[in-house]
């Protein structure tokens, strides 16, 4: 009976270390997941010169079955972080404006880019240099919060760092 409550014991402990918590779980840097969104290819670029405010992209995957929106973002290496859209105006010049969320749709995948929907980290408390990470929170409708650590990439980059 006791080597039954034993083996009973050890097997339920292994069952609850390899089961995925409920929060978050931060993966490799630029990756990261909660609840149906899978996040991937993250960077932020580095700043030019003494600039104070710098761009950052990625990939989201909504891997659910009902809409969720990208709500919030931020670092605690900004005095704040904002949801932007890159688009053409009616003069044909490129125009940037803040936006309330971005919207990612059931069972589809969305890629924050230069020249379309991307974050922006305003008043940094210092200059980013390529090879350093900074930690940053995505808040989603329904997955909540989740947390990163995203690679700085060159001030011009395109695609996260190799």
């Amino acid at each position: 009976m006791h080597l039954r409550q034993i083996l009973f014991g050890a097997f339920a402990l292994l069952i609850a270390a390899s089961a995925e918590p409920a929060a978050a779980r931060v993966q490799q840097p630029g990756e990261a997941s909660g609840g149906t969104v899978r996040i991937h290819s993250g960077f932020v670029r580095a700043t030019a010169g003494p600039a104070l405010d710098t761009a950052a992209y990625l990939v989201i995957t909504n891997t659910g079955l009902q809409p969720e929106r990208l709500l919030y973002v931020e670092t605690p290496f900004a005095e704040r972080g904002e949801l932007r859209q890159t688009r053409f105006n009616e003069d044909g010049a490129l125009e940037t404006r803040r936006i309330r969320s971005i919207s990612i749709p059931p069972g589809r995948t969305i890629r924050l880019r230069p020249g379309g929907d991307h974050l922006v980290f305003c008043g940094l408390a210092k200059p980013l240099a390529q090879h350093e990470r900074i930690p940053v929170t995505l808040t989603f409708a329904k997955a909540g919060r989740i947390e990163l650590s995203l690679p700085v990439a060159t001030a011009g980059a395109r695609q996260p760092p190799s």
